[in-house]
C-alpha cells in the first residue's frame, strides 16, 4: 500500500534459484501473465532484476545480501 494520493502498486515477478554449494543465489524479475493482469486501482510496478545472495558463515551463522532494481511507475 503507499501513502496518499499514491495509488497502490503490485508486481508479478517470477523467481528462480541457483544452489551453490552451501550458498543461494535467488533471483527475480517481472513478468506478464494471463491469469494476473493489470488492474485499474493499481500501478504495475516493475522489478527489473531483484535478488539475494544467502552465504554460510558457520554452522549457526549466515550473511544475507539483498540487492533491488524497481521501477515503481
Amino acid at each position: 500500500r503507499c501513502p496518499k494520493p499514491l495509488k497502490n502498486r503490485d508486481v508479478v515477478t517470477l523467481r528462480s534459484w541457483l544452489p551453490m554449494g552451501s550458498d543461494y543465489i535467488i533471483m527475480n524479475y517481472s513478468v506478464k501473465h494471463s491469469k494476473y493482469p493489470p488492474r485499474k486501482e493499481r500501478v504495475r510496478a516493475v522489478s527489473v532484476q531483484t535478488g539475494y545472495l544467502v552465504e554460510t558463515n558457520s554452522a549457526n551463522s549466515s550473511t544475507l545480501t539483498y540487492l533491488a532494481q524497481v521501477d515503481p511507475k
